[in-house]
């Protein structure tokens, strides 16, 4: 399936803006930021992020895990280098990763939601979008923030498109 994401046309009014045009790396980035708000949208083509260290892709369920870990450090790799960091506000990020095949299950992808890195900010959704089965995989936080209407406009989109969407919500930690 051809996958087309029109990220800066779902919330217009998040005011998002491109911070990398080009995208030629396989990641595209989109940033909001205002005096108390710092948040971003990262677009991951590249089959590689989840690939282990000798650049072979994972195979077995029990190395799913090994790709999610693989996938986020890519990801905050990507907002080291594009994202300019303030002490004064969090940096919150929502995820969108698409492949051929999906890297690994709800269980697996829900272990990048919700995670804090003081210097690269926080995951509020993440989005796997499998082109080959035509599937989605979409994990969100509990709350339900600034870049919540993203994460549900861009499922709605999927799903008008013909795939397969399934959502999912992390509970709250304790």
């Amino acid at each position: 399936m051809l996958l087309r994401l029109p990220i800066l046309e779902l919330d217009p009014a998040l005011r998002l803006v491109s911070v990398d045009a080009d995208g030629s790396d396989g990641w595209t980035s989109y940033e909001h930021r205002s005096a108390d708000v710092h948040r971003g949208v990262l677009v991951c083509t590249d089959a590689r992020a989840t690939e282990r260290p000798d650049r072979q892709p994972y195979r077995a369920a029990a190395d799913s895990s090994a790709a999610v870990r693989s996938l986020e450090r890519r990801t905050r790799d990507e907002i080291a280098r594009h994202f300019r960091q303030s002490p004064d506000t969090v940096f919150a990020f929502g995820l969108v990763y698409a492949a051929d095949a999906p890297p690994c299950g709800a269980a697996e992808l829900a272990e990048l939601v919700d995670r804090f890195e003081e210097s690269t900010g926080i995951c509020v959704w993440v989005v796997a979008v499998a082109t080959g089965p035509g599937s989605v995989q979409g994990v969100h936080t509990w709350a339900r923030g600034f870049l919540f209407p993203l994460y549900d406009g861009l499922l709605g989109h999927l799903e008008a498109c013909g795939y397969s969407v399934q959502r999912e919500t992390k509970a709250r930690r304790p």
